[in-house]
This record gives structure tokens, sequence and C-alpha cells, in this order.
């Protein structure tokens, strides 16, 4: 992420509509952002190449995602805000956690709230591995990993039929203007 803040910096002052995705002499490593936001900046029509004002959203909001979250600060900043400072201290707090373990019905200590969760996740585990055998689209493959089949579909549901049913055109049920 650092590094494509850098590249996205170093051509700040660029007006071209595409950048090279070389940064440092290497090919810019994006496989921090989302599939979505990397489709949105490279385009398949132009390899090595990336969209430069989509690039630069991206870089500046997973900065500011990063900012928010503490996993990257700036020098310099310790005399503004800092978010650690913002979180209320335990005097404030730990008196509320019996009602919110009420309200929520999640354990108010740490040891019961790990204990809940690895007992949902072991049932979770038995409830799953006890119908395996009967799913017949899950399959195991020879390395190991679990595949989902693809489904076909079961015919035309009511609301399709409603809606146009099948093998009609766009327009099928389309009300004239006015009408």
């Amino acid at each position: 992420m650092l590094d494509a803040l850098g590249h996205a910096r170093a051509h700040q002052s660029s007006t071209r509509e595409y950048v090279s995705d070389l940064y440092e002499g290497e090919p810019l490593d994006l496989g921090f952002a989302s599939q979505n936001w990397q489709r949105a900046v490279r385009d398949r029509r132009r390899p090595g190449m990336l969209d430069r004002r989509r690039f630069e959203a991206l870089a500046f909001t997973y900065l500011a995602d990063h900012l928010q979250t503490g996993d990257v600060a700036i020098t310099g900043s310790d005399p503004f805000a800092n978010w650690l400072d913002q979180l209320p201290d335990w005097e404030e707090c730990g008196p509320k956690l019996a009602r919110l373990s009420e309200e929520t019905g999640l354990p108010a200590t740490a040891t019961e709230f790990t204990a809940a969760l690895r007992g949902r996740l072991e049932a979770t585990a038995a409830e799953v591995d006890s119908g395996y055998p009967d799913n017949a689209d899950l399959v195991i493959d020879e390395n190991g990993v679990p595949v989902l089949r693809k489904q076909r579909a079961k015919g035309v549901s009511a609301m399709a039929e409603a809606a146009g049913g099948r093998g009609q055109g766009a327009d099928a049920g389309a009300h004239p203007a006015g009408g």
C-alpha cells in the first residue's frame, strides 16, 4: 500500500490518463486492494498501465482506511489527535460490560467469550462434517481442497414466470406509453 502511495505521488503532476505500473523498476503489487479495485485501475487493452485517476483514488482510499485503523501513521503527527486517546478508559466502559453482555447474550469475560466461540465453531464443524456424505455438491479434490460444484437451475420460478416467463423478449409484459 505504501508503494502504491509512493507511485501515486511520483505521478501527482501527470496529466496523462494512464501511467506505467512499474514502481522502482518492478510491477506495482496491488495485492492489498480488492479485486474490484484492481479491475478498475487496470485496463486489459493497456497491459502494464494504470488508469491514473482511479489508481490515485485507490491509493488514497486505502491510505485513509489504514490511517483510521492505526495500521499506518504519519511521522510528526504526534501533536495531533491519537485515536487510542479517544477510546474510553476501563473505569468508564467496564461497568457497562455486564449490561452489554446481558443485552447481546455474549459472555462478559475474555475466557468465557473464547470458550463460547470455540464451542460454536466446534458445533458448526461437527454439523458440516456429519452432512458431508449426503452432500453431492461438495467434493474434496486430490489435493484435499473442498470444492462446491455449480448447481443447475431447477426450472423457472413462479416470480420469473409472472415477470414474463422463459423465452420471451425483453419487452414482454411491457405496457404501452401512458397505459
